[in-house]
């Protein structure tokens, strides 16, 4: 056997004939190391490899030899049958480490040797299951009630809007922080577009917090398993991430960074078979100024590039001088690398009614699908203006936030970058200019931030709230 500090020996005339080896060598370092490279060694020689490594009360296998005698051969035979070997007070167990690596071979397959699957779809060309879909669209524009409209038709299992079938299966939102919650918005919107509640579960905390992704993914996972055993195992499900900024403290517009998040988001997907619409905020582009539809979606370019599908909701360019109520909005797929891309349709929202237990009604927004329209380019579909308008509406809403006390900045900051596209440092900006500071909550551990708006800070107007 050489040293630790050796040259690792040329293997393969030592190995003919041999199909497992055991390894016994000191428990220090250069001991581990060379461990490690020997079964690296081996392992491309297609030989089992059996690591055994002393008990940690010893350091050496003299040591180890001096206090049984027969423990190096009691070990291997316990090692070689694949368990660990009980010892006396002195010895305790021997730990075994099973490094058995099978024969290097050339990486990848023959195309040949592929195994198709067809692709299952919630809805054909728009949504498929087992991959994530980004759902994309300006703060205000009614998102959240084109996803209720969605989860209607998959909880009530009726046809999509193009006419293609739809099967009965269950949703599960996530709501992230500074998003919609379950009593104001998704109950209310759910009930009045028709959904099925029953079949729909909200995860608004995990472990007393907002979702943070993929951190959490674990515990989705079990909420997943408690909606299935509520709808049945073979049910399809729609899986809302409201939004990405919201449940993700990833600075999105860098690449690497978005796809840290969606890269575990699409594996979970595919490992779960379930359909997942990522909410995102557009861009803010003037109409008719070229380029496709998805580049509307903000972020990265790696949020579209990690997504299979990719859904825009947006206004209608020809509407822009129309007042709010009046523009007709557009909602079409921009990305389809699984099918072909499907055309959009026209929608509109109006006021619906949810009725309570106890018999009261409440307003509630409802969507309406119109006419198909052919979505080329962006020129068809508008965002919303100049950038000094957001900033103002970013402006007012933040002052309204703070109005009745401190708000927990990372809640601020979410709501922010989700429903204005504002970047995290544009918005410390923004804090600054309507004379918000920055407080930490007395007593909380870890210490959580605040942000708290001055007796002096400077008016401004809230029409728009």
């Amino acid at each position: 056997m050489p040293s630790a500090g050796a040259r690792m020996p040329d293997l393969d005339e030592y190995l003919d004939g041999i199909g497992s080896v055991v390894i016994a060598v000191d428990a220090d370092a250069p001991g581990r190391r060379l461990s490690l490279n020997l079964c690296e060694a081996l392992g491309t020689c297609g030989v089992d490899v059996v690591d055994l490594c002393p008990p940690s009360a010893f350091k050496d296998l003299d040591g180890w030899r001096q206090a049984e005698s027969r423990v190096l051969d009691r070990a291997v035979e316990a090692a070689t049958e694949g368990h660990a070997l009980p010892g006396d007070s002195s010895t305790g167990w021997v730990e075994v480490k099973w490094s058995a690596r099978p024969a290097r071979a050339a990486p990848g397959q023959m195309v040949s040797d592929v195994e198709m699957t067809e692709l299952d779809w919630l809805w054909p060309s728009w949504i498929p299951i087992g991959f994530a879909t980004v759902l994309a669209g300006r703060g205000g524009i009614g998102k959240g009630v084109l996803v209720a409209d969605l989860l209607t038709r998959v909880t009530r299992g009726t046809s999509w809007p193009d006419g293609t079938h739809s099967r009965r299966g269950g949703a599960l939102i996530i709501a992230g922080a500074g998003e919609d919650d379950a009593a104001h918005a998704w109950a209310p919107r759910l009930v009045a577009a028709g959904a099925d509640i029953r079949r729909v579960r909200v995860v608004e905390h995990v472990d007393g917090r907002p979702p943070a992704l993929p951190d959490h993914l674990t515990q989705l996972t079990g909420a997943l398993a408690a909606l299935r055993e509520r709808i049945g195992e073979r049910e399809p499900v729609l899986v809302v991430v409201d939004s990405l900024a919201g449940c993700s403290s990833a600075d999105i517009v860098k690449s690497h960074e978005a796809r840290s998040v969606l890269g575990p988001l699409g594996d979970w997907a595919k490992t779960n078979q379930v359909a997942m619409l990522i909410v995102a905020h557009s861009n803010k582009i003037r109409p008719g100024t070229g380029g496709q539809a998805s580049d509307q979606i903000s972020g990265s370019t790696a949020v579209v590039d990690a997504a299979r599908s990719a859904i825009v909701l947006a206004h209608h360019a020809d509407d822009m001088d129309l007042g709010e109520d009046e523009r007709r909005r557009v909602v079409a797929p921009v990305k389809a690398n699984l099918s072909r891309r499907a055309s959009g349709f026209l929608v509109t929202i109006s006021q619906g009614e949810a009725r309570l237990p106890d018999g009261r009604v409440i307003g509630a927004p409802v969507l309406r699908w119109g006419e198909r329209v052919e979505v080329a380019d962006r020129a068809v579909m508008a965002s919303d203006g100049p950038l000094e308008r957001d900033r103002n509406d970013a402006e007012a809403w933040t002052r309204h936030a703070l109005a009745d006390g401190p708000r927990p900045a990372a809640e601020v900051l979410a709501f922010l970058v989700s429903e204005f596209g504002i970047p995290r440092r544009t918005a410390q900006r923004l804090r600054e200019r309507i004379g918000a500071v920055i407080e930490f909550e007395p007593g909380a551990q870890p210490p959580k931030r605040l942000w708290r708006l001055t007796p002096e800070a400077p008016r401004g107007a809230t029409e728009n709230m």
